[in-house]
């Protein structure tokens, strides 16, 4: 419908031919429309005795200049209109037809952006310079109230040590050294010691862990005062003396010789012909036993050269 057209509110008008004055009737009444005409009368009815009704609602439809465009006709502005709506729609099929190849490229996360950047060389610094600030005084322990019962010397001791606490007793600990010396091993047998040049009896026991009166008591006819380079001297393993039977002779009685107990030779480790010998078992002659700890009464012997005047 056109601006210049007036609208018709009855849809059946649209069906009638074009109002012709020409075609009007010079009487009053009205010709009956051909489609009412066209219908067949109802039976026993006959249309020829009643009166033509004239329309209510009769069509006028005015003819629009010669200028105008015909009904059914498209504008050029509706034309371009739907030119550009048809070059849109191809556009958007070859696009959606080229990407439905194609893989898609998969967009980079925030994580992975700030996984994949490049790491920038650490910046040095120069750190700050510690001023070092004075300590405060060290406060002086007030005198300790010892308890009576306490000794003070063991108090003494524990105030030396007082960040020194005792471990668990089910608990292993290591020392914070770690390097283990190993002590030295005990000799199980007895030695014979070669003197050499510069050599006194006080050199030989700090050598072998043994008294001066150890070495005098088990070597007879040395002179305390003059060894002699190339001579040789009985070393026992321990401190004691090793004493050789000369008669048949009781354990007990060694051991009262030499003011010890008479388990201590038995149970000596230098003395395994002993093992289950008891006290008063009896020994033959010419039988050496070990005595540990034992004491003899043997004197040390000096040599005197003698004194020569001459007159």
């Amino acid at each position: 419908m056109t601006e210049n057209e007036i609208p018709n509110p009855d849809p059946l008008e649209s069906n009638e031919p074009l109002f012709d004055p020409e075609d009007t009737p010079t009487r009053g009444s009205t010709p009956v429309n051909n489609h009412s005409a066209a219908k067949t009368p109802a039976r026993g009815i006959s249309l020829s005795g009643m009166p033509t009704m004239p329309k209510t609602t009769p069509s006028l439809r005015v003819k629009l200049p010669e200028s105008a465009p015909k009904r059914g006709g498209i504008s050029p502005f509706n034309l371009l209109i739907l030119m550009a709506a048809g070059a849109i729609t191809l556009i958007a099929a070859s696009l959606y037809l080229q990407g439905e190849g194609q893989v898609p490229t998969p967009v980079p996360t925030r994580a992975a952006v700030l996984a994949t950047a490049t790491k920038l060389p650490p910046t040095p610094t120069t750190a700050p310079s510690a001023t070092p600030s004075p300590l405060p005084p060290t406060p002086i322990p007030a005198a300790v109230v010892t308890d009576t019962t306490v000794p003070p010397d063991v108090v003494a001791e524990i105030l030396r040590h007082p960040g020194i606490t005792a471990p668990p007793a089910e608990g292993l600990f290591r020392m914070l050294n770690p390097f283990t010396i190993a002590p030295a091993r005990s000799r199980s047998s007895i030695i014979s010691y070669t003197i050499q040049p510069g050599d006194n009896l006080d050199k030989i026991g700090a050598r072998f862990g043994l008294s001066v009166d150890t070495l005098i008591w088990n070597n007879d006819g040395i002179y305390v005062n003059r060894l002699l380079p190339g001579d040789t001297l009985t070393v026992l393993p321990q401190d004691g003396v090793l004493y050789r039977t000369t008669g048949d002779i009781t354990i007990e009685s060694i051991a009262a010789q030499f003011k010890v107990s008479p388990y201590v030779i038995i149970d000596s480790e230098y003395n395994p012909q002993l093992q289950r010998a008891k006290p008063s078992t009896l020994l033959p002659a010419g039988v050496d036993v070990m005595i540990p700890g034992g004491v003899s009464e043997k004197k040390a012997v000096y040599w005197d050269p003698g004194i020569q005047y001459e007159g």
